[in-house]
C-alpha cells in the first residue's frame, strides 16, 4: 500500500500566518502592538516550548495571568486563524490519491488537541 505522509504546520496549512494574525490581535489587546517582530522571533515558527514563550510574555509585558493559562492561549487561540491555501487544495487531489490506493497520513509535532483542532478548522479531518 503506498503511503503519503503530509506535514501539517507550514505545509498543508500556513501555521506562521495564522500565528502572526493571532499575535497581532493579542499584542494590540495588551497594548503592545509594535512588538509583532519580537513575538514572531520568540515563537521561532512554533518550536519554542509554549511554557517558555508564556514565561517570556509574562515577564516582558508584566502579565498577571498564569503560565498555564498563557500556554492554553498560545496553543489554541491561533487555531481560529488557520486556513488552507487554494494552491494546496488545487495541487493535492486527495480523492484521486485515495482512489489509486494511497493511504494519506498527516504527521505533526504539535499537541494532539491543538493539531486535531487545526485539522477540524481546515476540513482536513474529513479525510480520515
Amino acid at each position: 500500500m503506498p503511503l503519503l505522509l503530509l506535514d501539517l504546520d507550514n505545509t498543508l496549512i500556513d501555521r506562521n500566518a495564522a500565528f502572526r494574525l493571532w499575535a497581532n490581535e493579542f499584542l494590540s489587546t495588551i497594548g503592545a502592538a509594535g512588538d509583532l517582530a519580537w513575538l514572531m522571533e520568540a515563537d521561532a515558527d512554533g518550536y519554542t516550548p509554549r511554557s517558555s514563550l508564556a514565561q517570556q510574555l509574562r515577564r516582558r509585558y508584566q502579565l498577571s495571568c498564569s503560565v498555564p493559562a498563557l500556554v492554553e492561549v498560545l496553543l489554541m487561540q491561533h487555531v481560529n486563524y488557520v486556513t488552507v491555501e487554494d494552491a494546496v487544495l488545487d495541487n493535492l487531489d486527495v480523492a484521486r490519491a485515495r482512489a489509486r490506493g494511497w493511504k494519506l497520513v498527516v504527521v505533526t509535532n504539535g499537541t494532539v488537541r491543538q493539531q486535531e483542532a487545526k485539522l477540524a478548522a481546515t476540513g482536513w479531518s474529513t479525510y480520515r
